[in-house]
This record gives structure tokens, sequence and C-alpha cells, in this order.
């Protein structure tokens, strides 16, 4: 008789450590994710262009995360009113500093005129409805 209320208070420990156990490792994670300090990043806005009709704007920023990682230039289309997000481009990032050109076509296009030589880069055909023409120059 003994046996049962020792398997009942083995059970109730079980089942408060299955129960506790995912309270304690979210809470770690949320202080993990609030308190440790991420690498920041900064965009520098070097040049903006309104668009006919001025509902988007072409930006080009530098965008600098810090001594280990490369700057980078990027081009991004926002809406006319809105703030450049803390993100990176939408349009294109070229690696290193290099100059950018902006022109627009008309409100719906886009052209990004850039260095023949400015290597790798990652771009996009369109955002936000706009089409985009990339120019090695």
């Amino acid at each position: 008789m003994d046996e049962q209320p020792q398997q009942r208070w083995r059970s109730l420990r079980l089942i408060a450590f299955l129960v506790g156990m995912p309270l304690v490792i979210g809470l770690a994670t949320v202080l993990f994710v609030r308190l440790v300090p991420r690498t920041s990043c900064t965009n520098e806005v070097v040049a903006e262009q309104l668009s006919e009709g001025a509902a988007q704007r072409a930006v080009v920023f530098r965008r600098d995360c810090g001594p280990r990682v490369p700057v980078t230039t990027n081009v991004s289309i926002v809406a006319a009113d809105a703030p450049l997000s803390d993100d990176v481009g939408n349009v294109a990032i070229l690696n290193d500093v290099v100059e950018v050109a902006l022109r627009w076509q008309d409100a719906t296009h886009l052209v990004v005129g850039y260095p023949r030589q400015a290597g790798d880069m990652l771009e996009a055909g369109a955002v936000r409805g706009i089409e985009v023409t990339l120019e090695p120059r």
C-alpha cells in the first residue's frame, strides 16, 4: 500500500516536469532574444529620386553592418511618403561602395545605372509594381 502514494508522487513530479519544462525553455528563449545584442546595421541614404506623379521614390543607400561585413550599395523602391526600411535593398544590392545612377523612364519604370566593374550583385526584376532595368555603364 505504501507503493501507491509513491507512484502517485512520481506521476505528479513527471507531469509537473513535462508542463514546466516548455515554460522554462520559452522564458529562456524570450530573455535571450531580448537581452543578447544583435548586430545592428545602419543605412545611409546617398540619393533619392521621386517617380513621375511622386507615388514612389527610388533610394540609393549604403548599408554598413559592422567591421566584419563589407559595406554594400543598395537600391530600394518605397512609397514616396514612407521612410526607408531598416532592411537590405529591394531592387539591387551591390558589393562595395559604388556610384549608382537612378532614372525614371515613367511612373512605372526605373532604370538603375551602375559601374560595369561592380562585380557580384543581387537584383529584382520588378518591385512594388515598378519594372526595373539594370544598366551597366
